[in-house]
C-alpha cells in the first residue's frame, strides 16, 4: 500500500502523465469537499452562536445531509479505491463515474459496469 493511492512505478510508466492528473484531480476533488464542509460547519456555529436555530434546523443541517450524501460518498469511495489492492483482479475496482451517474439516475443501483470497472 503506497500513501494516497500512489505507487513509485508510476514516474517509469510510459502513462505517467494521465495517472498522475487523474490523482491530482481527485484529490483536489478531495480538498474542494472538505473545504465546502468547513463553511457548512462555520455556518453551523455562526447560526448556533446567534441562537438562531431556524437557520440552524432548515439550513446547516439539510446542507450537511446534501454535502455529505452526495460528495461525502463520493469522496469514500475514491479513498477506498485508493486503499484497496486490485492487484490480479482489476476488473472488481468500481467505477467512480457511472456509480454517481446511477446514484443520481438509478437511486444506486450498481450495475455490472460499475463493478466491473467499465466505463
Amino acid at each position: 500500500m503506497y500513501p494516497f493511492g500512489l505507487d513509485p512505478k508510476w514516474s517509469i510508466a510510459h502513462n505517467e502523465l494521465a495517472f498522475l492528473n487523474s490523482f491530482k484531480m481527485k484529490f483536489a476533488v478531495i480538498i474542494g469537499i472538505l473545504h465546502m464542509l468547513l463553511g457548512v460547519f462555520l455556518k453551523g456555529l455562526n447560526a448556533i452562536y446567534a441562537f438562531s436555530f431556524l437557520d440552524f434546523f432548515c439550513e446547516f443541517v439539510p446542507q450537511v445531509v446534501f454535502l455529505m450524501g452526495i460528495f461525502g460518498v463520493m469522496d469514500y469511495m475514491i479513498v477506498k479505491k485508493w486503499l484497496t489492492d486490485y492487484t490480479d483482479r482489476e476488473w472488481e475496482a468500481p467505477s467512480i463515474i457511472t456509480q454517481m451517474i446511477n446514484n443520481a439516475l438509478k437511486g444506486g443501483e450498481v450495475h455490472r459496469s460499475a463493478l466491473l470497472g467499465e466505463s
